[in-house]
């Protein structure tokens, strides 16, 4: 009786730890898991008392490996390419200036094919490529864009396309940007060359 006694005692505390090394696996994993993922916390800036400029799903785009994509939408839709929602809340028309700073932006990635597109809800108001660009360039995605009392959407795109030659000196490369909103209540003068 005595033996039955501890073989049962025996067998509780084996299911106990088997039990506590498995929450223990689980705790650990949960815990790796939420300090190896971007935050996804929205980014609010106020530019005048009664306008601010969100950068939705963060500032971080490091979760994002760019590989060459056949369109910008796919690349959103399979973290293959960039996708960054700007919403722009105002009470006063304004004037917004957009830009887009490279940081860090090697050699290797200065090509036709990396490609970039700003949206205004569903329509395109500007495009252009990173084959002139170089670090520490600005490039300007809105001048002087006319914002009315209201909320705008923007949606910044930026993906390699695989439809144009991409060249080796493109894989693994890093780069960072900074994107810079600037804006006025005061209707900016134009320059007949712009």
């Amino acid at each position: 009786m005595n033996n039955f006694k501890r073989i049962i005692i025996n067998k509780r505390k084996i299911i106990i730890i088997i039990i506590a090394v498995l929450c223990l696996i689980i705790l650990g994993t949960t815990i790796a898991w939420r300090s190896w993922t971007s935050d996804p916390t929205d980014v609010s800036l106020f530019i005048t008392d009664g306008a601010k400029i969100t950068y939705q799903g963060g500032p971080d785009i490091s979760n994002i490996v760019l590989i060459p994509t056949s369109s910008k939408e796919k690349g959103e839709a399979d973290g293959t390419g960039i996708a960054k929602t700007i919403i722009v809340s105002t009470t006063e028309t304004l004037y917004m200036d957009l830009n887009l700073n490279l940081e860090t932006f090697p050699a290797g990635l200065k090509d036709q094919s990396l490609k970039w597109e700003i949206y205004d809800s569903n329509t395109l108001v500007k495009s252009g490529n990173f084959g002139d660009a170089n670090q520490g360039d600005k490039i300007r995605l809105l001048n002087g864009y006319s914002i009315p009392t209201t909320t705008k959407t923007f949606k910044l795109y930026i993906w390699m396309d695989i439809n144009q030659d991409n060249p080796l000196t493109m894989q693994n490369q890093h780069f960072k940007f900074v994107l810079n909103a600037e804006a006025t209540d005061e209707t900016p003068s134009v320059i007949a060359s712009d």
